[in-house]
């Protein structure tokens, strides 16, 4: 067997200087986080007026966003279905018209998609709200569960203050401290006779 003789591998190459300075001295890149209109994109924005429905629909409560988006998102859905049953009748016709319909169809699921991503800020936000609610009744619940540790140490502790000893058992604990230190006072003397003898 042949052995080769370990080389260690090379340390990378610095960064360039430009770079770091850069990240220390640049701003930060800003995020364009607008959603573009349809009509910036070339595509017809259909609205809740525009759109076809086989019935009419009543119209949607101007008050809440959230309900007029969930309403454009419906009517959009039923006209969907509408222009795929159109579609097939037509295929099963004349299958050379269909790419009108086709295009039909495409625009619907654009719209569809747009209006979902409209409302795309306000899912990330509620959510957020509710992400944090969470984190907000864990906290209370641990804090609540230490209180309560808290109260049962301190009941623990109250109680046991409260014990008291038997009266023989201070009496005996006191002579055998009076004892002990009579012990304590006889090896004193007994040293100190040994020293000045």
């Amino acid at each position: 067997m042949i052995s080769t003789p370990f080389v260690p591998p090379s340390t990378p190459s610095p960064p360039p200087e430009s770079t770091i300075i850069c990240i220390l001295t640049c701003p930060p890149p800003q995020l364009d986080d607008k959603l573009p209109t349809l009509e910036e994109q070339g595509i017809p924005q259909l609205t809740s007026a525009s759109i076809t429905s086989p019935v009419p629909l009543p119209e949607p409560i101007p008050t809440s966003k959230h309900l007029d988006r969930a309403f454009q998102l419906k009517r959009l859905s039923k006209s969907l279905l509408l222009n795929f049953l159109e579609l097939l009748g037509i295929m099963s016709v004349d299958p050379e018209q269909a790419l009108q319909k086709i295009e039909a169809l495409r625009t619907l699921f654009i719209n569809f998609h747009h209006v979902l991503n409209e409302y795309r800020p306000h899912q990330a936000r509620e959510s957020l709200i509710a992400l944090m609610q969470d984190r907000l009744d864990k906290t209370r619940a641990e804090t609540q569960a230490v209180r309560a540790a808290v109260d049962r140490a301190r009941r623990e502790i109250e109680g046991l203050a409260s014990i008291t000893l038997p009266e023989r058992e201070v009496e005996e604990a006191e002579k055998d401290e009076e004892e002990e230190g009579a012990r304590s006072r006889e090896v004193d003397t007994w040293r100190e006779v040994d020293a000045a003898f």
